[in-house]
């Protein structure tokens, strides 16, 4: 990515000494952006910021517990920081401090990209310095590299002026920037010098990205961190487990009864993997970030965050997604720990009118899908026996270690919301309703519904959503399925209701029926009609619950030889409008 004389700019920040008494400020020196939220400056910046005197700097070994005043050159509102980071000032080593800030910068101000270049690499090669000797003039200097200095630091001199080798102490902390590689080589740390007529000079002293690489290895960790707990306070579990598949992912990056943080900068000290983009290596912190971005059920802020932070260390973040995403392929681990729902789509199969064509989507917490950025399909396109169709399940199921009980969505057409699904055996006698929280479902893709009836429908659900935590008694309706008019009354402002009367070659007509008229988006019935009444009990749950509790009743049938137990002939239509497949369209409302 190309970085201009404007972002170097937009990216320095002013650091100031504020008098308690006066409250006026003056600067003191420079600090530039180097991960989100994070600047980097001189340690002896940050002491004169608190006040301190040059006599007292040896005495701040441990990083100093104050705050600091800065602001942006670009936009220059104060911002508040603290010090996360510390290497106490020496004349020829140290002198590094790294700043939290406690509100965003500048939307302009992206974070600078440092390299590591060798001093007889670039010393016929122009460098750019900006820093504040004064509050007002913030002047600026053409440098070039002039030798190595003591403790591996770099020398540099003014431009066509090779003994012009001071600079004013408002430059200390000032990045400087390498106009032919577009990026900085390292950070000015001035260092005062006697001359011979026994008064002080600074020396124009630079600190080279490869001393300042831990600290900013560190910075970068934390930036990481703070996306990934800001997020964890939108979702929790969803977040938590996305990061340990990510950790898996990364192999030697798993560090046992750490904090993130910990995690996260262990990572740090660890070698790549192999990974290269436009000739850089990219390192095992950035990969971590990519991994974490293909997971499932993240929030759709980190989702963002993460791809940002990318681009912010100057990767392009699609083809890497692709890669993180081939490598968890690879390794065959899911994309979420703790997927909450199957989607399980079932078509028929026009060669063979036995058969039929199975999509599988996997998602975890319904709140955060977005049935228009989805994740892709599991399996699609599947010819299997619809007789076969319990067994095919269940072994799939089993085969996929990390859906331990995820609720199942079956969609079928109407035709077939009756069918005993949930009832059919797989293997040793088991069910997938014994096994699985199973609701049917309408695909409107094969049992198309207009748009007004559409709305109703989905307004319906939107008004159950709200109530619920409400207990189902209170909101299900008894409704007699034998008369069209008694049913059209009963069900007309309803949004849950008990079908009584419903013979299974009535399934369709009747669904049509409710669709077109009332738009019911949850229905409660046994396939035995004379079981009907027995269902009361199922109805102390709240409306939230029912799927469970309807899945409590068939697994009631695990060990019952009595194939009149009403377990056997539940059937539950359960129209979650925030869980549906990608290929219903909802928002399409001509494919409605």
């Amino acid at each position: 990515m190309s970085f201009s004389r404007e972002d170097y700019e937009h990216a320095i920040a002013r650091i100031f000494f504020q008098n308690q008494e006066t409250g006026q400020k003056s600067v003191v020196g420079t600090g530039f952006l180097v991960a989100p939220g994070y600047v980097l400056t001189c340690a002896h910046v940050v002491l004169q910021a608190l006040g301190l005197t040059e006599e007292e700097f040896a005495n701040h070994q441990e990083a100093p517990k104050g705050t600091i005043t800065l602001d942006f050159f670009s936009d220059k509102y104060d911002i508040t920081a603290k010090v996360v980071a510390w290497e106490a000032y020496n004349l020829e080593e140290g002198d590094i401090a790294a700043l939290k800030l406690q509100a965003l910068p500048p939307k302009q101000a992206k974070p600078m990209l440092l390299r590591q270049y060798a001093c007889e690499d670039i010393r016929n090669q122009p460098h750019y310095v900006m820093g504040f000797a004064s509050d007002s003039s913030n002047p600026t200097e053409a440098y070039r590299p002039k030798a190595n200095a003591p403790g591996g630091r770099f020398q540099f001199h003014k431009e066509g002026d090779p003994q012009g080798d001071t600079i004013e102490s408002g430059f200390s902390g000032a990045p400087v920037l390498n106009e032919t590689h577009n990026c900085i080589v390292g950070m000015v740390a001035t260092a005062w010098i006697p001359n011979a007529k026994s008064d002080m000079r600074c020396r124009a002293y630079v600190i080279p990205e490869v001393q300042l690489r831990p600290v900013l290895h560190n910075l970068f960790a934390r930036s990481l961190c703070d996306l990934v707990e800001q997020a964890r306070v939108e979702s929790r579990s969803s977040v938590q487990n996305a990061v340990e598949l990510a950790f898996a992912l990364c192999e030697e990056g798993r560090v046992e009864g750490t904090s993130l943080l910990e995690r996260l900068q262990y990572l740090t000290e660890l070698s790549n993997r192999g990974w290269q983009q436009a000739e850089r290596d990219v390192d095992r912190l950035t990969q971590f970030a990519v991994f974490l971005a293909v997971m499932d059920g993240l929030p759709k802020s980190l989702r963002q965050g993460l791809e940002d932070w990318v681009r912010f260390r100057q990767f392009a973040f699609e083809p890497l997604y692709v890669k993180a995403n081939q490598a968890r392929q690879d390794r065959q681990l899911p994309s979420s720990y703790t997927p909450e729902h199957l989607i399980v789509q079932i078509k028929p199969d026009e060669q063979n009118a036995a058969n039929v064509k199975i999509w599988l989507w996997v998602i975890g917490n319904r709140e955060l899908y977005d049935p228009l950025e989805p994740p892709p399909p599991r399996l699609k396109d599947k010819v299997i026996p619809f007789v076969e169709l319990p067994l095919f399940l269940e072994s799939w199921l089993e085969a996929e270690s990390a859906l331990e009980n995820p609720m199942m969505h079956c969609f079928v057409a109407r035709r077939l919301l009756g069918c005993d699904l949930d009832a059919r055996e797989t293997q040793d006698g088991l069910t997938l309703g014994n096994q699985y929280r199973l609701v049917m479902r309408t695909d409107l893709s094969q049992s198309p519904t207009g748009k007004q009836h559409y709305a109703r429908w989905q307004q319906k659900w939107e008004d159950l959503e709200q109530e619920h935590q409400t207990s189902v008694r209170d909101v299900l309706v008894r409704s007699d399925c034998s008369k069209k008019g008694r049913l059209l009354k009963q069900l007309r402002s309803a949004e849950m209701a008990i079908l009584e009367n419903l013979t299974s070659d009535r399934v369709e007509e009747i669904f049509e029926f409710l669709a077109k008229k009332v738009g019911l988006p949850v229905a409660l019935w046994s396939r035995q009609d004379a079981q009907c009444q027995d269902l009361e009990h199922l109805l102390d749950c709240a409306v939230i619950n029912l799927p469970e509790r309807v899945f409590e009743e068939r697994s009631e049938t695990l060990d019952c030889e009595n194939k009149t137990h009403v377990g056997y002939h539940l059937s539950l239509v359960w129209e979650d409008f925030k869980v549906i497949p990608p290929t219903w369209e909802p928002f399409d409302q001509e494919a409605c």
